[in-house]
């Protein structure tokens, strides 16, 4: 299993310090919830861990290379990442949808899917439980089928690290609770929330490895999240090894 790690991450946006100085391992066998008001960095650190945002300052290194220095192609393989505004503008079939998850292993779309990027992609339907929705167009279904196939692409690249940004927000709390098994299975793994209260289901997967918003900053903690304070933008800046 990989390892995935950040040393001093800092980001600004003009002149506000959207991540300032972020210390944090994530690892091997560890599956990793980032919890937080609106606007204060989730879906930005995310999108660094997943490789998508250019490195200013600070290391994010997967088994002590450094992120930066794999080729595009690698970092797709290796990291299956869900965008919380994933969309689909094409009429796809559920199944088509899943297999987009493979391109980044050489999947050629435009003809019969070779048998092992096939089998990926049964086995991802069938982690969301979504192998009845293979053969339907994606136009024709609710926005929670649609989201139970986008997990699904993303489940489906079959990667090292697992980065996921709200993937169960469209979901009833029962595919939910369902989802978080399949989410967890190849750890590390770290997804984001605006709320402790949504992520009660990923405690029945990891009690470990969360992160939680006091007043005070970002701590790490084995334990439940506690409810947050008054909503306000709070910066990366009191991040523990432990507490």
């Amino acid at each position: 299993m990989s390892k995935l790690v950040v040393r001093a991450l800092t980001c600004r946006r003009g002149s506000r310090a959207v991540l300032a100085d972020v210390n944090i391992d994530f690892a091997a066998g560890e599956v990793t919830a980032i919890v937080g008001p609106n606007g204060s960095g989730k879906t930005t650190l995310l999108r660094y861990l997943a490789g998508l945002e250019k490195q200013v300052s600070g290391e994010i290194e997967i088994d002590g290379r450094a992120l930066a220095t794999i080729e595009r192609g690698g970092k797709a393989r290796r990291i299956a990442y869900l965008p919380q505004s994933a969309s689909v503008y094409w009429p796809l079939l559920g199944r088509d949808l899943v297999a987009l998850g493979r391109l980044p292993h050489g999947a050629d779309l435009t003809r019969p899917l070779a048998p092992s990027d096939a089998a990926a992609v049964a086995r991802a339907l069938a982690r969301v439980n979504g192998t009845v929705l293979a053969d339907r167009p994606i136009d024709s279904l609710s926005q929670g089928e649609r989201a139970r196939l986008l997990l699904a692409r993303t489940l489906a690249t079959e990667g090292d690290i697992l980065v996921a940004d709200e993937p169960v927000a469209s979901l009833d709390h029962g595919y939910a609770l369902e989802s978080w098994p399949s989410c967890a299975r190849k750890p590390p793994a770290a997804f984001a929330w605006s709320s402790p209260c949504t992520i009660s289901g990923l405690r029945r997967v990891s009690p470990t490895g969360w992160l939680w918003w006091p007043e005070v900053g970002w701590r790490r903690t084995a334990h439940r999240p506690r409810p947050c304070g008054p909503r306000r933008s709070i910066r990366f800046t009191a991040w523990a090894s432990a507490v």
